[in-house]
């Protein structure tokens, strides 16, 4: 009886390229060189794990533990010849191929069978002379571990093998990888099939996928079949890779990603979660089951994007992940101006292939065509691009980007709300005065809104201006007609809940982050701003436990340790407080801010000398109104309400938005059992919006 070992391993096939022909012209050149060969490479092998399974005369047939073992060991042999041949003879220099796959395998009777055998066979050909080429199941294990170019050559057809796939190749050190034209390859190995095979061959795939769907392109409108039992409610879209050639594109896929994710977030009954968390794993080596099991998913988006800013590849892959299997994968080469019908096409693969019940009309897009200007659509990527840094720099480009954009197309109107968003962050983060920040930022918001009456990230934009002029009712309005137009949108529902914690309305401010932050789990703004309201809803311990999380994970973002060192200081922990401001001082600009909560933590612990110091240069400031209400917060932590109070009604007085935080700022707490509190409210227009101020 035969004995039969299984398993998944790497295999790598070589060869010598034209070693036949050289048998032919010399004999014995040829057996000299295979020597060299043998001498030369073999004992790589070993160097990196791998075992030689056979000889195939002039190449190996050979199994790796590891993918990243096997690429290495490949670089290592076309190294070695590389180097051997610039010093040899002309008529002794050979170049070899190198092939790898990974998949499935069968020992039996001392000899190695399966599919992943006969694929990695067929991969080797394609390789350059002197080169390498891999699958895509080798570049999922490697493309983050491995410093080396790895370009996608396409779906290619493989002898005997029923479906094309997608092959890489690896540029090794002394390649020029920029001089490389993308192109797509025919296999060197012969096909055999017949025109009536290959038209089977592609309608299997077909019929497979209108099988597993029930028919739900030609479902009546509205109606799709019933979801599964294994049917999939969470998937993320992952960052996809820019692979162009010749140019900087990442504004490109890092957008696409983008659209993808806000496209699926639009749709009831599907979690995706959100950006940021999906971002934090950009540059990431950890494997997708890790990635869905953080994120909470059971499926996983990947793909890859080439562009030359006219013409594009996309290729995309769905991965079940509680099944380690792929679901759907395609490869897309368009032109720039399909790029939204492709977004739609795996918009809605995603949901069909997820067998997800959704009312989702095939005949309608979901996503649709922003702009008919592509340019126009580029200089949006780039602006939102920009925008995500964050920095002043960012948003200077941006709103360049933005502006280029509506010149380009004068009905963008998402390009009108990114440049609302930008004057909105910037006048935030002191970059440009308040009254242009505010102005430009509500002009934009609001000829975004005349384009576009739907556009949710418009309503968002307007409701935070409105909440700048205290106008708590409209703001309170376009809050809930963004998250009505996009009820997964977690910058609306964020933003929602910091306005509705300023009203009093804890409990329905905490239903709003906590509907959030299932759809962003990773980001540091949303989890910081859970711990602020739980803090101002005097859930101090669990405030304290969320802030702390917080900050294991995100200990490079600001604002987190400050908030985090008020609470530790209030509850008599000064020393830790005291220790996690000077951290946040050690990695971040000193702020106004932070010297308030640095008087407050010193003064719980003693010291006051921090507080007179803060408070003697406020008062001798040269612009005296734009600190009254940190005058005021420092009178308060001394107990000195009159003078507290003089100067909040100077902060009120001018419309100084840090004011609107009264009721929600835990160290001022003492002030609210003072009636001149309810007249500060009175007076700012909210007291009639908090019912259940805590007084």
């Amino acid at each position: 009886m035969s004995h039969e070992d299984r398993r998944l391993a790497a295999i790598m096939f070589t060869d010598i390229v034209g070693y036949s022909a050289l048998s032919q012209r010399s004999e014995s050149l040829a057996l000299s060189i295979l020597g060299d060969h043998r001498e030369l490479l073999e004992p790589l092998f070993q160097d990196h794990n791998g075992v030689i399974v056979k000889s195939t005369g002039d190449g190996y047939l050979a199994e790796f533990a590891s993918a990243i073992q096997a690429v290495q060991c490949a670089v290592a042999m076309q190294t070695a010849v590389h180097d051997r041949n610039n010093s040899s003879d002309p008529e002794r220099v050979f170049q070899i191929r190198i092939g790898l796959h990974v998949g499935d395998i069968v020992h039996q009777d001392g000899d190695v069978l399966g599919d992943g055998v006969n694929i990695a066979s067929r991969i080797e050909p394609l390789a350059e002379p002197g080169g390498i080429c891999i699958s895509e199941q080798v570049y999922d294990h490697v493309h983050n571990k491995v410093e080396l170019h790895l370009v996608n050559l396409g779906p290619q057809e493989l002898k005997n093998i029923t479906l094309p796939l997608e092959i890489y190749r690896v540029f090794l050190p002394w390649e020029d990888v920029s001089s490389f034209t993308p192109r797509l390859i025919k296999s060197r190995c012969p096909s055999s099939r017949t025109f009536a095979t290959k038209v089977a061959v592609l309608a299997l795939p077909i019929v497979a996928i209108l099988a597993a769907i029930g028919g739900y392109y030609f479902a009546p409108k509205g109606i799709v079949p019933d979801s599964t039992d294994d049917g999939l409610r969470t998937v993320a879209v992952l960052p996809f890779k820019d692979l162009s050639v010749g140019m900087d594109a990442g504004y490109f896929s890092q957008g696409l990603t983008e659209e993808l994710i806000n496209a699926l977030s639009k749709l009831k009954g599907i979690r995706v979660p959100a950006r940021t968390s999906s971002f934090t794993y950009r540059d990431s080596i950890k494997d997708l089951g890790e990635i869905a099991d953080e994120l909470e998913v059971e499926a996983v988006l990947t793909g890859s994007v080439r562009t030359d800013g006219k013409h594009f590849r996309i290729s995309a892959r769905l991965n079940d992940i509680k099944k380690d299997e792929v679901l759907w994968s395609k490869n897309f080469d368009h032109e720039m101006d399909s790029i939204f019908a492709v977004q739609d096409e795996i918009t809605k693969k995603i949901v069909q292939t997820l067998k997800i019940t959704l009312d989702v009309d095939d005949r309608n897009p979901i996503v649709v065509a922003s702009t008919g200007d592509m340019e126009a659509y580029q200089c949006y990527l780039k602006g939102r691009d920009a925008w995500n840094d964050r920095t002043e720099e960012g948003f200077e480009k941006a709103l360049m980007c933005f502006q280029n954009a509506v010149d380009h197309d004068p009905h963008y109107a998402q390009a009108y709300a990114g440049l609302a968003d930008t004057f909105y962050l910037m006048e935030r983060y002191g970059h440009i005065p308040t009254e242009e920040g505010r102005a430009k930022s509500k002009q934009n918001a609001l000829k975004a809104l005349e384009l576009n009456p739907d556009l949710a990230a418009a309503h968002t934009s307007l409701a935070t201006i409105f909440e700048f002029e205290w106008d708590w009712e409209a703001a309170e309005d376009e809050f809930k007609k963004a998250i009505e137009l996009e009820p997964n949108s977690v910058i609306a529902r964020q933003w929602y809940a910091s306005l509705l914690s300023k009203m009093g309305r804890y409990d329905e401010a905490l239903a709003q982050i906590e509907t959030a932050l299932p759809l962003d789990p990773k980001s540091g703004p949303l989890n910081r701003s859970y711990g602020a309201i739980l803090a101002a809803n005097e859930s101090e311990d669990e405030a304290i436990r969320q802030l702390r999380s917080t900050l294991e994970s995100h200990s490079d973002q600001p604002n987190i340790r400050p908030l985090l060192a008020v609470l530790l200081a209030k509850t008599g922990e000064s020393e830790k407080a005291r220790a996690l401001l000077r951290e946040e001082r050690d990695q971040f600009q000193v702020s106004p801010e932070l010297e308030t909560n640095q008087a407050y933590v010193d003064l719980q612990a003693g010291d006051p000398q921090v507080l007179e110091q803060t408070l003697d240069q406020y008062l001798n400031s040269s612009d005296l109104p734009a600190h009254s209400f940190g005058i005021g917060m420092l009178y308060a932590f001394k107990g000195d309400l009159d003078e507290s109070f003089t100067w909040l009604e100077k902060a009120v007085d001018v419309k100084d938005f840090n004011v609107t935080h009264l009721g929600t700022l835990i160290e001022l707490e003492p002030l609210r059992k003072d009636p001149r509190y309810i007249a500060l409210l009175e007076q700012m227009g909210l007291r009639s919006a908090m019912p259940t101020t805590k007084t």
